[in-house]
């Protein structure tokens, strides 16, 4: 989605909920008031969505690999990691080396 598009995204349309919403409501004033609201999504470049996928992407791989180096499996489903009960801590150790060799925070992990 982006701002500067001419009508409603076409996902917008199509959900029954979200179409009743904008009946009568023009996309030009909605993306100048979400744009108001907040500023810095006037700043998303095109396929900042794709680039943040990628980027997630490669850190899971990332964690993945250090796992399997010490020879504990693991499963990932989309951000999180399902190892045996006794490999939660190396778990969280894998995020924490991925994250910091990406060049980010250390992210808040929660285990369950």
């Amino acid at each position: 989605m982006s701002l500067d598009q001419k009508s409603w995204p076409k996902s917008f349309k199509d959900d029954k909920k979200t179409a009743k919403l904008m009946v009568g409501e023009d996309w030009n004033t909605y993306a100048s008031a979400l744009g108001e609201t907040y500023p810095a999504l006037s700043k998303v470049r095109k396929n900042h969505g794709m680039d943040l996928m990628l980027v997630e992407s490669e850190i899971i791989i990332h964690a993945m690999n250090h796992l399997l180096d010490k020879g504990i499996g693991c499963i990932s489903i989309h951000d999180a990691l399902i190892v045996p009960q006794e490999n939660v801590e190396d778990a969280k150790e894998a995020f924490y080396a991925s994250y910091k060799h990406k060049g980010f925070t250390q992210p808040k992990l929660s285990v369950g």
